[in-house]
């Protein structure tokens, strides 16, 4: 595709202007993919996905009836929404140090959604908040309590579908928020969060119970000794999960 990608972009480009909300649905879709194969050349691309703000031409007259679509103007629309979310969380992976002149306009946008979207794109939201922490690191700083205090009501989550789903990711960004801040910042939120990872443990979830054993690795290398009290706690459910069998196993053994 590399060779390629100098006449795939104009069409990329073009796919999230245009007119039809299925287009630009398609062209996020499109976006997300191309992030994870061609991770270069996408981030090299950032300026036309993620820009700033809106292009001035000539005059504030001209520029108030020209506005180029981009992926942070196609997540405030509610047709292209989650998609449109689901790309920035795709660009937000690869964007590593870039992410600088972004990261202020992107924790309003998707700060704004935690408390507006619906669950579903919550969900979608929630991830990309993760990979902006992740890209960020201590520079997420300054928005990490805010969001925390977002995500802390996921937590309590127990319905089945889109709210055991976002709970769990969730707990998967809070993971990523703790490598971003350190130990230190995050200490004050290290003793729930834990408990809250135990509980999901306890839902019958496999998807929670995945949530958390990944949380518990995170905490692990996060707090190092500071883990050890918990490990009486997280190892029984753990070894109790390895000893089940792997989903369509009993039926591969029964032929």
């Amino acid at each position: 595709m590399t060779p390629l990608m100098s006449e795939v972009w104009p069409i990329v480009e073009a796919g999230l202007q245009d007119a039809d909300a299925g287009v630009r649905k398609a062209t996020c879709i499109a976006v997300s993919c191309l992030c994870e194969w061609l991770e270069d050349e996408c981030s090299s691309k950032h300026a036309v996905l993620v820009p700033v703000s809106r292009v001035h031409i000539l005059s504030n007259f001209l520029d108030s009836y020209y506005c180029p679509q981009s992926i942070m103007n196609l997540i405030n629309d509610p047709a292209t929404q989650k998609t449109a979310c689901t790309a920035l969380d795709a660009v937000l992976e690869i964007l590593q140090d870039t992410i600088d002149q972004y990261l202020q306009l992107i924790m309003e946008r998707l700060g704004g959604l935690l408390e507006t979207a619906p669950l579903q794109v919550k969900a979608v939201v929630t991830g990309a908040i993760g990979s902006a922490a992740h890209a960020s690191r201590e520079r997420f700083l300054p928005y990490f309590q805010p969001t925390m205090n977002h995500l802390a009501h996921f937590l309590s989550l127990t319905g089945e579908g889109e709210e055991i789903e976002l709970r769990g990711i969730a707990m998967d960004a809070i993971g990523t928020f703790a490598e971003a801040v350190g130990k230190d910042v995050f200490r004050p939120y290290f003793s729930d969060m834990m408990t809250h990872a135990f509980q999901g443990c306890e839902m019958g979830s496999a998807r929670l119970r995945e949530c958390s054993f990944l949380f518990f690795g995170v905490m692990a290398r996060v707090f190092g000794e500071e883990f050890a009290p918990y490990l009486t706690q997280v190892v029984p459910p753990l070894l109790a999960s390895c000893k089940q069998a792997e989903q369509g196993e009993d039926q591969l053994e029964s032929k």
